[in-house]
């Protein structure tokens, strides 16, 4: 009879250890007692059976035991179970030897199919899309029996891509226990999963035992963090180049770039410096902007409608940052942009200047000037003025008022500022009144702009005049030698300065020398109005005492500024004879009422002769 003396074997190398119990049944005594396997599954060594000595002979009815050993291969516990036969034989005294019945015996190997996986990630992290991660799955055989086909699969992965094909050895068709083998797959990071974060999968490896259900591992699990970096751009940009005027607009880009590794939602621009005086831009950005992908580019625009503040300042600067909300963390912020639409300044005044009267006639009129001032340049002016640089006048020069409004003038403004002047006589000589202004104005910076000198002339009414009266200080002469005195009063009777007035005897029926006339120093300039004697003296001679009478005209003139000399009408003055006849009238006086004016007229010129004297002996 055959048994074991071990239950069961659960792994290879186990050793089972056989009993061949061996009895003589028979009644003679066998000699060289031997036991044969007949039968054996195991897949190792075949087992060696020993007999003691007793078994060199064995007497009826005695027994004697046997024994074997066996190490248990892997394809026995596959196999699940030992079985095997033996016969015993021995050598009687005579004829053949008997041989026993088989006898049987099974040792059972209980299966206990199990595997593990542990699952790796060569890469301690990703940082963007297109990042490839490797991972390995280190499959362990922790059962007893060999598993084929062992396979593992991903049960859960969170990334977004195309899921990871996973690759095993050949040494994965048959896996013996405690043997491992490592399969491998890949995987490339989307942006989604820079996004997410991390990137988490799980496994479980399985395979085929020799019998019963495939054992199944524990899910292994890895996690593989992202590197996030949320980052943006932003470069503003202006179209224009300048400015000059207001009401211009200038056109902004703002180009907006993620440059981090995750996707931004919601990106905004913002001003966050800007120098306007206007309205602050409004950006507007496309709907790109709700969700921008590393490397995503777009262009938010906005416009600006420039102020005469603007030109003043002589520029508008501004700044802006972009920001947008990544999948975690804080919002970047981009490094502030910054662009700057300069104004060339252009200050430039204009004044033009006009007199409200068209002439004037005489010392004491008055001239109103105005001046128009426009400003004509691109920026405000301050403080305007103008300034006469060149006035012809004589008296005193006009003091230039210019409004309230001449303080601030925006480009195209205008104001007038006005100035009087009192006409003096050199002025009415002169024959007219010019001058010359400019305007200045302080701009916001630089020098201040001097318009063009305006002139205006404003002409005289220049009208020469000149009278002259003549007078004989004698009422008659008597005789030869009698001096006549003359006076000749000359007025200016015009509106300018006569100079070297001068009287001239025009007719005179003396027959003596001709009277000089004399004239004093006030006749080299005589003002309007202005009246001068000039005198002359006659001695009469006998032809005059003949005649019965002196007669003779005179005209004045005088050299006026420019041209001609006005000469006055001519005055006469006669100085009878006191002995001539006066001339016949057609009256009827009788002869002595003529006597008597006779004699009462030459009396009267006694009178005048000895008062003359007189005056001049004093």
């Amino acid at each position: 009879m055959i048994s074991a003396q071990e239950k069961s074997y659960v792994k290879a190398g186990d050793v089972v250890h056989y009993d061949f119990v061996v009895t003589n049944t028979g009644n003679v005594t066998l000699t060289d007692v031997t036991v044969k396997e007949t039968q054996f599954s195991g897949t190792g060594a075949k087992p060696t059976v020993t007999c003691p000595d007793a078994a060199k002979s064995l007497a009826p009815g005695a027994n004697v035991t046997c024994t074997a050993t066996y190490t248990v291969t892997q394809a026995d516990v596959d196999a699940g179970k030992l079985t095997n036969a033996a016969t015993a034989t021995g050598t009687p005294p005579t004829g053949k030897p008997p041989v026993s019945p088989p006898s049987e015996t099974e040792v059972p190997s209980p299966p206990n199919p199990a595997i593990t996986v542990v699952k790796t990630a060569k890469e301690k992290s990703y940082a963007k899309a297109g990042d490839v991660v490797h991972y390995d799955f280190v499959v362990t055989n922790t059962g007893n029996v060999t598993l084929t086909k062992v396979t593992v699969t991903e049960t859960h992965f969170s990334g977004t891509g195309t899921k990871p094909t996973l690759t095993c050895p050949d040494a994965a068709k048959a896996l013996a226990p405690g043997a491992n083998v490592t399969c491998t797959a890949t995987y490339t990071v989307t942006q989604a999963d820079v996004d997410a974060g991390k990137l988490t999968n799980a496994a479980t490896a399985t395979g085929t035992p020799p019998t019963g259900e495939p054992p199944v591992s524990p899910p292994s699990e890895t996690d593989v963090p992202g590197s996030p970096n949320a980052a943006i751009t932003v470069v503003k940009s202006v179209r224009e180049k300048q400015f000059t005027g207001p009401g211009q607009v200038l056109h902004y880009d703002f180009v907006v770039t993620n440059t981090g590794t995750v996707t931004l939602a919601d990106v905004t621009v913002d001003e966050t410096q800007f120098s306007g005086a206007g309205t602050k831009p409004t950006i507007t950005c496309p709907d790109a902007v709700k969700s921008m992908a590393p490397g995503d580019q777009v262009t938010c625009t906005a416009t600006y409608t420039v102020t005469q503040a603007d030109i003043d300042a002589g520029n508008v600067t501004n700044a802006a940052t972009a920001t947008g909300t990544p999948p975690t963390g804080e919002p970047p912020v981009s490094p502030p942009s910054q662009a700057e639409v300069p104004s060339p300044p252009n200050p430039a005044v204009t004044v033009v200047k006009t007199a409200e009267e068209k002439s004037y006639a005489k010392a004491g009129d008055v001239l109103h000037y105005d001046f128009a001032v426009t400003n004509t340049g691109n920026v405000t002016l301050a403080d305007v003025t103008v300034n006469e640089t060149q006035f012809s006048g004589t008296g005193a020069k006009p003091k230039i008022a210019c409004p309230a409004a001449a303080k601030s003038m925006a480009p195209g403004a205008k104001v007038t500022c006005t100035a009087t002047y009192t006409v003096t006589q050199a002025d009415v000589d002169a024959g007219k009144v010019t001058n010359a202004a400019t305007a200045t104005g302080t701009p916001p910076s630089g020098p201040p702009p001097v318009s063009p000198p305006s002139e205006t002339e404003v002409p005289g009414s220049r009208n020469p005049a000149i009278t002259v009266v003549k007078t004989a200080e004698e009422k008659s002469y008597a005789k030869a030698g009698d001096v006549l005195h003359y006076d000749f009063a000359v007025t200016n009777t015009g509106n300018v300065t006569l100079a070297d007035v001068t009287v001239t005897e025009t007719a005179f029926s003396g027959t003596g020398a001709k009277p000089t006339v004399t004239c004093p120093d006030a006749a080299k300039s005589l003002a309007p109005g202005a009246t001068v004697t000039c005198t002359a003296g006659y001695e009469v001679t006998q032809a005059d005492v003949d005649a019965g009478r002196v007669t003779n005209a005179a005209t004045a003139t005088g050299t006026p500024p420019t041209g001609e000399p006005p000469v006055s009408p001519p005055s006469a003055a006669e100085v009878p004879s006191a002995g001539g006849h006066l001339p016949p009238t057609g009256d009827s006086t009788s002869t002595g009422a003529l006597a008597a004016a006779a004699v009462l007229v030459a009396a009267g010129g006694g009178m005048v002769l000895i008062a003359r004297r007189r005056r001049r002996e004093r």
